[in-house]
């Protein structure tokens, strides 16, 4: 990434005024001197190059209190797209949003739980094909990926270490073969990470210290970390595994390292729904037995059947007491300000919240703020998009400034 140490005074100029202006909105050069202290020549010798550049455009004039009419810019968010996926145990889902994070329209494509890397790839490609072609984007205007994953992420070394649920891309090199197979730059990371970013931005915007805990669909746990506004990965990149939280002492005696945590192995929903699915064989979860008819188990079934069915309510509060457990754990050695639980929860399950924040209470003497999240996938996707972005201006646009 270039530094601001060994380019022009020209380049830095062009740099730190399109930066005033994406972070401002709709400005006029006046207010750029302002903001800047440059001479209103220097300016306006930048604007001009940055509009034949085509990195803002003229929004009109502006009447000011002395009746002028100046003229005012604002950044051309057309100037370059952004695509962000979304890798589930069944699908991918992929959005494509300009500059401004505008999102112009989302595509899924399904995928097998045994696919391959190369199957992958080919995936990535369909998606912005369909997703260009529906919206008449050109193709070199895709300018960054990025890519939410369910596992855990090597974040240095751009490795996707362990996904429970695809256990066919474990230790392979995903980064690698998208950029290779779409031709731009690309951002992988936990999901749960740009969830912690996206509700931070999105919802809580002055809150700097967030665990967010993510219960994925089948095996996966874990927990994105905000610390100070910024994401917490820690040396290795393996930072917020809840999933290899160990519970008991007689976990040791186990291997978990290879497909799941022990956290994910003992309360990971496959589990849960194992167990639930054993009692409905057994004649012992009568009301499940009749909500499972109407299609798949899924966790809104559990929590309906834990008030009828005294067998489900007995391994649903085992799982649940095995989340608090870690939630407890994260509370005593990070003690953030909140902690939000997402993945398959969301605000319809406030009866799960109830009973985390109740156990929560008997072991943390003090103030804890617990949330069900309001934003479900929008989460991932936002917190992906705002890195993307801005890892995008850093390097991508700098250098291509560099070159005017």
């Amino acid at each position: 990434m270039p530094t601001y140490s060994n380019i022009s005074e020209r380049h830095k100029n062009m740099l730190n005024i399109l930066r005033y202006i994406m972070r401002t909105g709709e400005v006029s050069a006046n207010d750029i001197t302002q903001a800047t202290g440059l001479s209103f020549a220097t300016i306006s010798r930048v604007l001009a190059l940055l509009l034949e550049a085509k990195y803002i455009v003229k929004c009109g004039k502006t009447c000011t209190e002395m009746g002028r009419h100046p003229e005012v810019f604002a950044f051309n968010n057309k100037c370059g797209y952004l695509v962000h996926f979304f890798i589930e145990t069944d699908s991918i889902s992929a959005w494509i949003a300009d500059l401004g994070k505008y999102i112009a329209a989302k595509a899924s494509r399904k995928i097998a739980r045994d696919i391959t890397l190369e199957e992958l790839a080919d995936k990535f490609a369909e998606l912005v094909s369909s997703l260009t072609e529906r919206h008449s984007i050109d193709r070199s205007q895709v300018l960054a990926a990025s890519i939410a994953v369910p596992g855990l992420v090597d974040d240095k070394n751009h490795v996707i270490r362990r996904i429970p649920n695809l256990s066919g891309l474990n230790d392979k090199d995903l980064r690698r073969q998208i950029m290779e197979i779409l031709g731009i730059p690309v951002l992988i990371s936990n999901e749960a990470r740009f969830c912690a970013l996206g509700e931070k931005i999105c919802s809580f915007p002055y809150v700097d210290d967030i665990a967010y805990v993510d219960i994925t669909k089948y095996s996966g746990i874990g927990a994105g970390i905000l610390l100070n506004g910024q994401i917490f990965n820690g040396k290795n990149g393996v930072a917020g595994e809840l999933g290899d939280i160990i519970i008991d002492t007689r976990n040791l005696d186990y291997e978990y390292r290879e497909q799941e945590g022990c956290l994910e192995t003992l309360a990971g929903l496959a589990t849960l729904y194992r167990k639930c699915e054993y009692l409905i064989g057994e004649g012992n979860a009568p009301f499940l037995g009749q909500e499972l008819k109407d299609g798949p188990l899924e966790f809104n079934m559990i929590e309906r059947a834990v008030s009828k069915d005294p067998a489900v309510e007995a391994v649903y509060d085992e799982t649940v007491r095995m989340w608090s457990i870690a939630i407890i754990n994260i509370i005593s050695i990070l003690n953030p300000e909140l902690i939000i639980l997402g993945g398959v929860l969301d605000s319809h399950n406030r009866k799960t919240l109830d009973r985390i924040d109740h156990y929560v209470k008997k072991a943390v003497y003090h103030d804890v703020h617990i949330r069900l999240t309001t934003m479900g996938e929008k989460a991932q996707l936002y917190g992906g998009l705002d890195m993307l972005a801005s890892y995008t201006f850093e390097t991508i646009i700098t250098e291509k400034i560099l070159g005017i």
